[in-house]
């Protein structure tokens, strides 16, 4: 995924929620 702009402690925030909801 690519956004225009993320912090990146927002990104990996929401990157843990996703792999948290996956698995």
């Amino acid at each position: 995924m690519v956004w225009p702009y993320v912090p990146k402690n927002l990104a990996n925030r929401l990157s843990s929620v996703c792999l948290t909801e996956v698995y």
